[in-house]
């Protein structure tokens, strides 16, 4: 029902961001790099769910930023803003992968252990403790912080 809600089809593949929106998450770079994508992901779709301040849609510069690159691409990227966590979990199930692109050492992101409890696919940056938390799941790619995210993303 998510899906249709979003007029998302069943047949797209669908890349999702959960967490706070900041510089140390990554989320820019991920955007950055689906548009990039172009043709190569014209059957996907990323959203991004969550905002720059836990419980709050305020908007900071960098939400700003993100917002203003994915403006044009409205079409096929998705920020949600902020989400009650329990209502999180609907995202979840309607995402085909989830991409964690981490760039500080973060020390135990929740976004993971909720992305593999869904059994989705995940893609995730190789630093703090992400490898740990994911070591022993099968549908992962892991990646560098300073590998392009473009060659990562490719539907999966």
């Amino acid at each position: 029902r998510m899906r249709e809600h979003l007029h998302i089809a069943e047949d797209e593949t669908v890349y999702l961001f959960a967490g706070r929106v900041s510089a140390e998450k990554g989320v820019y770079e991920l955007v950055q790099a689906f548009i990039e994508a172009g043709d190569a992901l014209h059957n996907c779709r990323l959203i991004i769910v969550g905002s720059a301040y836990s419980g709050s849609n305020e908007i900071n510069h960098y939400m700003k930023r993100i917002i203003k690159l994915a403006q044009p691409y409205w079409d096929r990227i998705l920020i949600t803003g902020y989400v009650p966590h329990k209502y999180v979990l609907n995202y979840h199930i309607m995402s085909d992968v989830q991409v964690v692109p981490s760039i500080m050492e973060d020390p135990a992101p929740l976004t993971v252990l909720e992305g593999m409890s869904m059994g989705l696919y995940m893609l995730l940056s190789n630093v703090g403790g992400i490898p740990e938390y994911s070591e022993n799941y099968p549908n992962r790619t892991m990646f560098e912080r300073d590998d392009h995210l473009l060659k990562i993303l490719e539907p999966h």
